[in-house]
């Protein structure tokens, strides 16, 4: 795979029964690339983004991902279920990432020293690295680009 390639398909074969959706499909989404994705109702739009996030496996081929890469998607709507504002069901889907965060803080204050200060390092590159410190300004990026209430 390409050094800057995002993930890649490589002869992806899917078939619902006679239907077939994908046959020996090839796809290479690079870094920075935006994609567009247009087609009729029923085409397998929602299917290629299942691949894609590996909610559905192919029948045959290969899917390559970059090994740092990591795969988020929003609902088209809410779940009717939950009484959650957007901003709140958004700000869910960082859940992981605000839990090292919390944790962060929690050892933080319980003034650590030792084998303790060496973990607190090791949790805040982590949370540096997933870009952390900044969980509400990327929701509201999130809001704002999808133009989401």
């Amino acid at each position: 795979m390409p050094a800057m390639a995002l993930l890649r398909f490589d002869q992806v074969s899917l078939e619902f029964g006679d239907l077939v959706i994908l046959r020996d499909a090839e796809l290479v989404i690079d870094a920075g690339e935006r994609v567009g994705l247009v087609g009729r109702n029923g085409a397998g739009k929602t299917t290629l983004l299942r691949l894609i996030a590996g909610t559905q496996k192919p029948d045959h081929g290969e899917i390559e991902y970059r090994s740092d890469l990591r795969i988020s998607q929003l609902a088209q709507t809410l779940p009717r279920e939950l009484d959650l504002t957007t901003r709140e069901y958004v700000a869910a889907g960082l859940a992981e990432l605000q839990a090292l965060v919390d944790e962060y803080q929690r050892r933080a204050a319980a003034q650590p020293d030792g084998r303790e200060l060496k973990e607190l390092e090791e949790l805040q590159q982590q949370i540096d690295a997933l870009d952390g410190w900044r969980i509400e300004q990327r929701v509201d990026v999130i809001l704002s680009e999808l133009e989401l209430p």
